[in-house]
């Protein structure tokens, strides 16, 4: 697989019945104070979304949603990676995104891509108009970029990164969903 200009990853709709393919953010909430980790009630915040194969989610104008990739990250201590934007020509679609993926993301040096693998975890936000989104739709790109040495220190490595080997995940603010 080429990978000079990219890799197209593409949104996770699918799941199990009873597990969340995503969230819609509630309107109107308190505010989110940072230093609570682990303490804000995820429904006072976010609308779960259904998993379905083949129905799919229409996201409304100006509402914000969170997703997660289907396919997983691992980026070994040579490589770091930059996420670049949907392409506005397919359709009137923002995804935010963190920008900047550190060597060691999704990696943990003696275990498996199975234990240490990670989702990117999108945030989403249509404009003017509803947007169609289909498992497998594609909405964003890694550009991938060899270091000059390695990092002195992984992403993760010891810090108990609330990110390392996440799949769909909200801010380290809310409570895990039970």
């Amino acid at each position: 697989m080429r990978i000079s200009d990219g890799v197209f990853l593409s949104v996770c709709l699918a799941g199990a019945p009873g597990a969340v393919a995503g969230y819609r953010a509630r309107k109107n909430t308190p505010p989110i104070d940072l230093r609570a980790l682990g303490t804000l009630p995820v429904s006072d915040y976010w609308e779960p979304i259904a998993p379905s194969d083949e129905r799919p989610v229409i996201l409304e104008p100006n509402e914000f949603y969170i997703f997660a990739s289907r396919e997983l990250v691992r980026l070994p201590p040579g490589v770091c990676a930059e996420m670049v934007p949907f392409d506005a020509g397919s359709g009137e679609l923002r995804t935010h995104y963190a920008g900047f993926f550190d060597s060691g993301f999704g990696y943990a040096e003696g275990l498996s891509p199975g234990q240490t693998a990670a989702a990117v975890v999108l945030e989403v936000r249509s404009h003017d108009v509803p947007f169609v989104l289909e498992d497998g739709h594609p909405l964003f790109r890694l550009l991938f970029f060899r270091n000059a040495s390695p990092p002195d220190r992984l992403y993760g490595a010891g810090l108990q990164s609330n990110y390392q080997a996440q799949r769909l995940k909200l801010g380290k603010q809310f409570a895990k969903p039970a």
